[in-house]
């Protein structure tokens, strides 16, 4: 009869990987204040925002799940110039604010219980300096796993727009150099050396 497996710890955490995904992009394309709205309206429709939107460059953050659909996006809306996708692995930084977190709350608990028992005026003082410290840390560690946290759950993708010149027609009327009229309508007066 074979060996039954062995039990597993109902409360040992199983957590995933907390990655942080980035992105940024260089697009040339022709309607860049069309295709940056219609990116930042994008963004908003799966649930994510615009980070910030200056000139010719814009950031939204986007759920992750939405990620690889939207960069396919981004890749669909112009010439890609430049691409760069990065994936950051944040779990062991978690992990260690986590253990830090729960270190430092169980001192802040042993801090108060002293405090409780403080004889002097003195003594109760100095613990509540120590408690205070304790506390100010205990809150910027949340605050690390607040931010941590929003990192992973919304990845970051810039976008920067290059506008393609469009080539300006020749008006109806002037001379083609070839003698061939008909040329002009095509767009290509710059090639043919007239204006």
């Amino acid at each position: 009869m074979p060996a039954a497996p062995a039990a597993v710890a109902v409360d040992a955490p199983i957590r995933r990987a907390s990655i942080v995904y980035t992105a940024r992009f260089v697009l040339a394309l022709y309607e860049v204040e069309a295709t940056q709205r219609g990116l930042a309206d994008a963004a908003v429709e799966v649930g994510g925002f615009v980070s910030s939107w200056q000139g010719n460059q814009l950031t939204v953050r986007i759920p992750v799940e939405q990620f690889r659909a939207f960069l396919t996006r981004v890749e669909g809306s112009g010439r890609v110039i430049d691409r760069n996708v990065q994936a950051s692995d944040v779990s062991e930084q978690f992990r260690d604010l986590e253990t830090r977190l729960q270190n430092l709350i169980a001192v802040r608990a042993r801090l108060e219980a002293l405090l409780a028992t403080a004889n002097t005026v003195g003594q109760a003082l100095e613990v509540e300096r120590e408690l205070e410290r304790v506390t100010q840390e205990i809150e910027t560690l949340r605050g690390r796993l607040r931010y941590l946290s929003d990192q992973v759950a919304y990845s970051t993708l810039s976008v920067v727009f290059q506008a393609l010149p469009r080539e300006q027609l020749a008006a109806p009327d002037a001379p083609t150099p070839v003698g061939i009229p008909w040329l002009r309508t095509l767009g290509l007066g710059q090639l043919l050396g007239g204006r």
